[in-house]
C-alpha cells in the first residue's frame, strides 16, 4: 500500500521530463493534454476507479475466481496496484501538470475514498457468512 503513495510523491511524471529527449518530452506531453488521459487522472474518477474496484472485488465472486485462475488473479493485482496509483497520483502526486483540480476538489476526493472504504469494510463484515460461503472458506477467514 505504500508503494502507490511513494511513486505519486516522487514525481514521476518530473522525473520522465528531465529524462527525455526533446521529441519525448514533448510527445509525453501530448499525452497528458489528452482528453482521455486528463479525464482518467482527475481525482474523482481515480477514487471511482480504485474504491468501484474493490467494490467489484470483493462483492461479486470475482475474488472467489481469482483463486483458480491465475491470469486473472494477475489482472486483479495488476488493476489494484494501477488504480491505487493513479488515486494517489491524482489527489497528493507532486507533478505540476496541466489542469490540476484544487485543493479542495482533491481533499473531497480522499474523503470519498475514506467513505467509500468505511462502507466496503462494514458491508464485508455485516455479511460475512455469505460471502465466505460463496468463496468456500470459513467466515473466521474473512
Amino acid at each position: 500500500m505504500a508503494g502507490p503513495l511513494l511513486i505519486a510523491v516522487a514525481a514521476p511524471v518530473t522525473l520522465a521530463l528531465r529524462a527525455l529527449r526533446p521529441a519525448g518530452r514533448a510527445r509525453l506531453l501530448g499525452l497528458l493534454r489528452a482528453p482521455a488521459v486528463r479525464f482518467a487522472g482527475h481525482p474523482v474518477t481515480a477514487v471511482a476507479l480504485s474504491g468501484g474496484g474493490l467494490f467489484a472485488l470483493y462483492l461479486t465472486p470475482l475474488h472467489a475466481r481469482a483463486h483458480d485462475h491465475v491470469l486473472l488473479a494477475l489482472a486483479v493485482q495488476a488493476h489494484v496496484v494501477v488504480a491505487g496509483t493513479l488515486v494517489a497520483w491524482a489527489i497528493v502526486g507532486t507533478d505540476r501538470v496541466p489542469h490540476r483540480p484544487s485543493l479542495r476538489v482533491r481533499g473531497a476526493a480522499l474523503a470519498g475514498l475514506v467513505v467509500m472504504h468505511t462502507a466496503l469494510s462494514r458491508l464485508l463484515f455485516a455479511d460475512a457468512d455469505r460471502l465466505a460461503a460463496g468463496a468456500g472458506g470459513p467466515a473466521a477467514q474473512w
